[in-house]
């Protein structure tokens, strides 16, 4: 936002700055898939992973091999972040 801010609220948010997923991600978070090179699992429309309301993009989930593919990646991901949000009312989230 131009001259903005915009506060999200959060109960966690992973930055990633390597091609490499954290091993506290596999240990925290049970249940998310995985492909077969050891990238998080998502669903290409959505970004979405295999744990409800959780998105991944970038070098996590398919191995971007250079800034700019994580940027387009980070930046759908997030459109689709945006969209989740607007579709779903906030008692629906928190649960």
């Amino acid at each position: 936002v131009p001259d903005g801010e915009v506060v999200f609220e959060a109960d966690s948010v992973v930055i990633a700055s390597e091609n490499t997923i954290n091993p506290l991600i596999k240990k925290e978070l049970s249940g998310l898939k995985f492909n077969k090179n050891g990238t998080i699992w998502i669903d290409e429309k959505t970004g979405q992973t295999s744990l409800p309301k959780i998105f991944a993009a970038g070098g996590m989930t398919d191995g971007c091999r250079n800034i700019l593919d994580s940027m387009v990646s980070g930046k759908r991901a997030a459109e689709q972040v945006i969209k989740f949000l607007e579709e779903n009312p906030k008692s629906q989230i928190r649960n």
